[in-house]
């Protein structure tokens, strides 16, 4: 994949092997080069300075010599899930030139998951069907996607090819990409304790192994000679694949599952690497909890399909402000699995999560979530469970601290402005007022019972509001006084107007004269 642009007089071009035409893998190095260079000096990518979104072990800046045409790094990754974003360069000494690649996405790479069945067998012989889907979960298209089937001794290939490749598999978040199937029969006779190990590997992602494993106790009973006849010991032989979905968009709440949690409170050091945490420190995790889960929608799907059960919550950021150190605590029904150790955990651009309780009950950490961008949550299981646990799913949403978006260099100030000073607005329970130089929200009173129309309802003001109250007053009339003092000095001005009068300097006499008598 090759998107290049030309803009001024250099060329910046971006590559990746294996991405989507348009676009590049989230978390995958790929290729920047910058084409058009004359003379010798330097040339910046401006995109991996001081950016969230790119990131590279290069340095940004590299030198040139003459005759160099082209400059290239190699080790770009994009660290976000983003749709139109470009890479810029300049070049400085002696000429200074610039240049922006055409727009692209940033997509989740290739995530293959497989399910086999069945996944085991006992005493067999004769003849069995082995049933195989294949999904890409990532967004990338996954390709020439190579299926390789290895029999232990005593079985024999009856129908199907032991080596298969599927030139691609379309991608989906959520769930939602091409599903594959494949089916081998196999003839068993004389087989010993064993298995049969099947892998599948895409150009370009990880590979994935299933095994189907072999016990022989001679107590078995066979399944029959037929194809399709069922699997030995009584268990499924074709199976006719089904498909349920669910999606809903949940409306959060502010979280409380932190107050006096210990389990939870010890999960969240650990995944932001702060040992100690006062509960100071807690009490702010929850009054951020307040202002972000506001500005925070979700969307949550559950898909059952061929013995698989996946369940995926994305949390897109709609506010105008960045979270720092964003903390996402769900909890999972028993009823989708009893343990932890039973799910398999996908959480792309987390920066770490734990396992808070194997009932089970986790905690991912985001370092930081810029407005508009969106991160999700999966988990998978190798069954079917009603689609109907959706509703059971739990979330909770904790912060550190929120910042103000930086515009990108050159555009403006660095001060973006997101209010109108003084204005007041509920963010959950609590009572917000607009600052000074409208690019911040302030906290004046977290209401006990609600906050609406701007103010906590069923109590008082606090001190925090009066204070804010009184300082406005206080610069409404310093400002009448400014207005009425100058009135004053003008209406004076009418009646006596301020002259100034230079007297002539009187002739002294000489200094000889004084010193004289």
């Amino acid at each position: 994949m090759l998107i290049s642009s030309a803009s001024a007089t250099l060329t910046v071009s971006v590559s990746q092997f294996g991405a989507d035409s348009g676009s590049v893998m989230q978390g995958e190095s790929f290729t920047v080069t910058v084409s058009g260079l004359t003379g010798s000096g330097s040339v910046t990518l401006t995109s991996l300075q001081n950016s969230s979104v790119f990131s590279s072990s290069e340095n940004s800046t590299k030198t040139y010599s003459e005759g160099t045409t082209s400059v290239s790094w190699t080790t770009v990754i994009a660290d976000q899930k983003l749709s139109a974003q470009t890479i810029s360069a300049v070049s400085a000494v002696p000429y200074s030139d610039s240049g922006t690649s055409s727009s692209f996405d940033i997509k989740l790479p290739p995530s293959i998951v497989t399910t086999v069945t069945p996944s085991s067998y006992s005493n067999p012989s004769g003849s069995n069907i082995i049933e195989m889907n294949i999904q890409n979960w990532g967004e990338t298209t996954a390709q020439s996607v190579a299926v390789n089937l290895t029999l232990p001794s005593g079985a024999t290939l009856t129908s199907g090819s032991s080596t298969q490749t599927i030139s691609t598999i379309a991608g989906g978040e959520g769930g939602s990409g091409e599903n594959v199937g494949l089916s081998w029969t196999v003839s068993f006779s004389g087989v010993s304790t064993s298995s049969i190990t099947i892998t599948t590997s895409p150009s370009n992602a990880d590979s994935a192994t299933d095994t189907i494993s072999i016990t022989v106790t001679g107590g078995g009973t066979p399944a029959g000679d037929s194809p399709g006849g069922g699997s030995p010991g009584g268990g499924p032989g074709s199976i006719t694949p089904t498909q349920r979905n669910e999606s809903r968009r949940p409306v959060l709440v502010p979280g409380v599952g932190l107050r006096n949690n210990l389990k939870l409170q010890a999960a969240i050091e650990k995944v932001l690497a702060k040992g100690n945490m006062d509960q100071e420190a807690f009490q702010n995790l929850m009054r951020l909890s307040q202002s972000i889960t506001s500005n925070i929608s979700v969307a949550r799907s559950i898909r059952a399909f061929n013995g698989t059960t996946t369940l995926t919550s994305s949390f897109r950021h709609n506010g105008a402000e960045i979270i720092k150190n964003l903390v996402v605590y769900e909890k999972v029904p028993k009823a989708f699995a009893a343990n932890a150790a039973n799910i398999t955990v996908t959480a792309l651009g987390a920066s770490g999560y734990e396992t808070v309780e194997t009932d089970p009950e986790y905690v991912f950490t985001y370092p930081e979530l810029s407005p508009g961008q969106e991160v999700s949550i999966s988990y998978s299981i190798r069954k079917e469970v009603n689609t109907t646990l959706i509703d059971q799913f739990q979330t909770e949403l904790y912060a550190e601290s929120m910042g103000i978006a930086q515009p990108p260099a050159g555009t403006g100030p660095s001060i973006v402005k997101i209010c109108n000073p003084g204005e007041r607005r509920c963010a959950g329970m609590d009572l917000q007022q607009c600052s000074n130089a409208g690019d911040n929200w302030v906290t004046l009173q977290t209401c006990s019972i609600g906050c609406e129309d701007s103010k906590c309802t069923g109590e008082g003001p606090s001190w925090g509001v009066m204070i804010a109250d009184w300082g406005w007053l206080a610069i409404i009339l310093t400002g009448t006084v400014i207005a009425g003092t100058v009135v004053i000095l003008r209406r004076r001005e009418k009646k006596k107007p301020f002259t100034m009068q230079v007297k002539k300097k009187p002739d002294l006499p000489p200094v000889s004269a004084c010193l004289s008598g």
